[in-house]
């Protein structure tokens, strides 16, 4: 074997080496983290909604995948370390939680009682802006969770038959909105109970929203982090109750 025929042979093999490293875990993982990092600068530069960080990134890593014609359950399967930084993410949520439970306590009745109504409020409200338009069923059903964390509605969103995909469009896209619109509100609002600014950005607005409430303090991450919890068993359970009302209505 000459030269040229070696050099062609480790050319091939480097190649290869190159294009499975493209697709291994770490590589998605750095991936990830410069694309979030690329938004947070953007964002820290314009200040425009637009350019919210998690949209950023979510663009970046999608344009990546469509470019390199990367199917998505090739970067899911290898994206383990991001849901494993996920899952210590919500224990600490919850450590949060049992850190601040002598506030939240004093107050279980008026949280349980506002989380039960913005889940109500939020399915109905949806339900009828979407049939007033026209929707179609699948839409509505599709709509209806919303304002809870993406496993949960998506869940929902398949029982009642809904199209799971689009919903976990819609619920990062309320996410966001919340984050970034929701402070604000609140401040015209007149909100200053720390609990209740709490509540209102995990009940309105999951995950992304209680990230953006840990920023306002550890009162409000804890607030919003439980606000995420109990959304998604009300929701649940306003779902199942209403789907028979819808039916007979023709909604659904």
């Amino acid at each position: 074997m000459g030269i040229v025929d070696y050099g062609l042979r480790y050319a091939k093999m480097g190649e290869t080496q190159m294009n499975h490293f493209l697709f291994s875990e770490p590589f998605f993982l750095v991936l990830n983290i410069m694309a979030y990092l690329a938004g947070t600068w953007l964002y820290t530069q314009f200040r425009f909604p637009l350019l919210h960080p998690l949209i950023t990134a979510i663009l970046l890593v999608g344009s990546y995948l469509g470019i390199t014609k990367t199917s998505y359950q090739i970067y899911f399967e290898n994206s383990q370390t991001i849901r494993l930084f996920l899952d210590l993410s919500v224990v600490a949520l919850g450590y949060l939680l049992w850190e601040q439970v002598a506030h939240i306590k004093r107050d279980a009745l008026a949280v349980l009682g506002a989380c039960f109504i913005g889940s109500l409020t939020g399915v109905l409200s949806v339900v009828f802006t979407a049939w007033l338009m026209g929707g179609d069923s699948d839409i509505i059903a599709s709509l209806q969770p919303k304002s809870v964390t993406t496993p949960i509605a998506m869940g929902i969103s398949e029982r009642f038959g809904g199209i799971p995909s689009l919903t976990a469009v819609l619920v990062v896209f309320c996410g966001i909105l919340g984050s970034v619109v929701g402070p604000s509100l609140l401040n015209r609002c007149g909100i200053k109970s720390r609990l209740a600014r709490g509540i209102a950005m995990g009940a309105a607005s999951h995950g992304v929203g209680t990230a953006r409430a840990l920023q306002m303090g550890v009162l409000e991450g804890a607030a919003g982090g439980l606000a995420i919890a109990v959304m998604g068993v009300f929701t649940a359970i306003c779902t199942a109750a209403l789907t028979p009302l819808w039916r007979l209505m023709g909604v659904l």
